[in-house]
């Protein structure tokens, strides 16, 4: 049974802790900012053949001007191949380099670029496809974007804007006059015999059999895989040629090609090899590492001699432990050949089990590649209702919310609720699951009232159908006790945090990642209460079994550092507190990247024993750093930004520039009261207060004197 447990910890005195169990985000950034290859490359060709005059009209073209390129054709005959070809090739040339594949009619431009550049330009989930494309112009030139298999018309407009500083190139089969395009035609007879002999070295003619494929790449490959692997004969293949048995390709005309894959299909002697390619055809066209395939297919121990045999047989294209399904071959199995539900469950019900919410140990972040995979599956089955499915949506909101994208989540996570409640009924656990992972989106995106409701549905069937002392109703307390804390109600937190702790050591035992995540929830109210001695005593224990069992560069493990160190930092040891902050820092920044909330809470903390230190303009330049994170993946209005909004107040009153402390405060006092947070509001309205009368004062007098007070010019 999924379920997202989301701990996340309170603010205290500005400087903010985290709750062990809270789901991360694997942005894989590197430090120094903005990687060259902002996607993932394709792996090399060793069987590229020919088309070198085509290459070069392409490196003479693009060389003449940064544009937007585009190479049509057919589909199979080589698009996709030649701008790979190019992007290797000429990689060197280009300041960033990007690879974009369209592998699905549903698949939108803004989709992909999110999916695609998520990590590297640290996206959020609620930006505007004219904000990515302004973030594309940004980048320092030149820049290289391939955009493969682009089915869209109005897209290739859309992208003209990024002609400035980038060179586009776009493969599509659409006909689309332009001013710089090449029309790819079929492969010249030598380069297509050259393509047969290196999947099927003979010396025999072979010139009538390329002429009746048409000198088609794709086919020219599968038909020599097909002779080379004993499937047919030369001669049986020529038989069947003569006889009719295998439909003549005619490039005008595409249904041919369907012709061609049906008894090219009906040949195909091995039925565990067909199902297979079924099941393949599920998933994107797009490149697929090998051990990636053995986890969605719940580690297959014949999955990699049926991935290589299909491979030799022309079905799959294998490029260094990459496997890929062509797009025509895939629009063909699923028009002809479909999976039935029944047989495809066991995959879904095995890629759910790999990305388990329930398992402590999952880190989400290592598994975010399972989620083009999953929408390609739950597009396949769109209009089944099916508890599979529902189970299989709990994943994708899990990956979801790992990644911070709380809207997609909440959105699949609506889904799997209708279904649930229309096949199980509103009283059943998975049901409660639902309503438990709906509230979670609310609380990170600081809803703190919607996720109680829906909490308190989730506790309810779960205490009445798994009972008190059920890990599922362990969870949920511990969620709605953090709900209360986030709202300032320790007392009530407290009590519910102690409930789950005590499910959690009898359940689980003492040393377990949820048994930590209670000791760490229980140490937050100790520290918020000033009970410093407890609070530390019960972090340092969730630290051991955090280490002991998770590792040291684990996030929940700089958690842990983080919370010690606010501990420290209460009590003004701020070189213990600083070495503890930026230990956790460093684990964030390499494991959940520089654009990540959790690695803004480290900033801002840091920033805040550097204030409390007097180190104004480190604290400052920190807290803003925070911000502007905070702004980038939370949206306008969140708890979050608000601390921040209220300690870069802090910090320009210190400094004694009023204005700014003034303009900084009211921004946080606006967040608060829009999210109803009445334990914020009057700290902040204290500040406001101070900043005001120190305004006050200094208006009454000598600009000589007034400096002493506030430094602006204008008051």
């Amino acid at each position: 049974m999924p379920d997202i447990k989301q701990t996340i910890g309170t603010k205290a005195s500005g400087v903010q802790a985290n709750e062990i169990g809270a789901v991360n985000i694997n942005v894989n950034a590197s430090k120094g900012g903005i990687p060259k290859n902002l996607t993932l490359l394709p792996a090399k060709n060793p069987n590229f053949v020919g088309r070198k005059t085509e290459l070069q009209q392409i490196v003479d073209d693009l060389a003449s001007d940064s544009m937007v390129y585009i190479v049509n054709g057919i589909g199979g005959i080589g698009k996709s191949e030649l701008a790979y070809k190019y992007l290797l090739e000429n990689k060197d040339n280009y300041q960033h380099i990007a690879l974009f594949e369209f592998s699905d009619t549903s698949d939108t431009l803004e989709d992909i670029l999110i999916a695609a550049l998520k990590q590297s330009l640290f996206l959020d989930d609620n930006i505007t496809l004219e904000r990515i494309l302004y973030r594309l112009q940004q980048l320092q030139e030149k820049c290289l974007l391939v955009f493969d298999n682009l089915k869209n018309t109005d897209d290739i407009k859309k992208l003209s804007c990024l002609n400035s500083n980038c060179d586009v190139l776009i493969t599509t089969r659409l006909n689309i006059p332009a001013h710089k395009c090449l029309n790819l035609e079929i492969l010249p007879p030598d380069d297509a015999r050259a393509l047969f002999l290196s999947h099927y070295p003979t010396d025999k003619n072979i010139d009538d059999i390329l002429e009746y494929i048409d000198y088609h790449s794709l086919f020219i490959e599968l038909i020599a895989k097909t002779v080379q692997e004993g499937c047919l004969s030369l001669e049986e293949l020529r038989q069947k040629f003569q006889s009719g048995d295998f439909a003549k390709i005619d490039r005008s005309f595409e249904q041919s090609f369907n012709d061609f894959l049906i008894q090219r299909f009906q040949i195909e002697d091995n039925e565990a090899l067909k199902k297979q390619l079924q099941l393949l055809a599920l998933l994107p066209s797009v490149e697929i590492k090998r051990t990636t395939l053995e986890e969605i297919f719940n580690n297959d121990t014949r999955l990699k001699p049926k991935l290589s045999e299909l491979a030799k047989r022309g079905w799959l294209i294998q490029k260094e432990g990459n496997y890929k399904l062509h797009q025509i071959i895939k629009e063909f199995i699923l028009a002809n050949h479909p999976i039935s539900f029944d047989t495809a469950s066991p995959i879904m019900q095995g890629i759910s089990k790999q990305l388990d919410p329930n398992d402590a140990y999952l880190n989400p972040n290592e598994k975010t590649y399972f989620i083009e995979s999953i929408e390609s599956i739950l597009e396949q089955f769109s209009t089944e209702k099916n508890t599979i499915i529902a189970t299989l949506q709990d994943s994708l909101c899990n990956l979801y919310f790992a990644l911070g994208q709380y809207n997609k989540a909440q959105k699949i996570q609506q889904i799997a609720l209708n279904t649930r409640k229309e096949l199980l009924g509103k009283k059943h656990p998975d049901t409660a699951t639902s309503y438990n992972n709906i509230a979670s989106v609310y609380r990170s995106q600081g809803n703190y009232s919607k996720a109680l409701a829906l909490y308190q549905k989730a506790l309810t069937i779960r205490e009445e159908v798994l009972g008190k002392k059920h890990p599922d109703t362990a969870t949920t307390y511990n969620n709605i006790a953090g709900a209360y804390e986030s709202k300032g109600n320790h007392s009530k937190a407290l009590a519910l945090y102690q409930k789950a702790l005590t499910i959690a050591e009898k359940v689980m035992g003492k040393k377990h990642p949820n048994t930590a995540a209670s000791y760490n929830n229980i140490a937050v109210l100790y520290n918020n209460q000033e009970n410093y001695p407890k609070a530390l005593a019960l972090y340092q224990k969730a630290l051991t079994i955090i280490e002991e069992v998770l590792g040291k560069k684990h996030p929940k493990t700089a958690t842990s550092y983080n919370n010690i160190a606010l501990v420290y930092n209460n009590q003004e040891n701020y070189p213990k507190a600083l070495v503890l902050f930026q230990k956790a820092l460093a684990i964030r920044e390499e494991v959940l990247g520089e654009k990540h909330p959790d690695t803004a809470t480290s900033y801002n903390n840091i920033a805040l024993v550097y204030n409390n230190q007097e180190n104004y303009p480190k604290a400052l330049a920190l807290h803003q750093k925070a911000l502007t994170i905070q702004e980038e993946v939370l949206g306008e209005k969140h708890p979050d930004m608000a601390n921040s909004y209220h300690n870069i107040a802090t910090v320009y009153l210190k400094q004694k520039y009023c204005n700014k402390a003034l303009t900084s405060a009211e921004k946080a006092l606006s967040i608060y009261q829009a999210l109803n947070l009445d334990n914020k509001i009057p700290n902040t309205q204290d500040l406001l207060k101070l900043i005001k009368r120190n305004i006050k004062k200094a208006k009454k007098m000598s600009l000589r004197r007034r400096a002493r007070v506030c430094k602006d010019r204008d008051l």
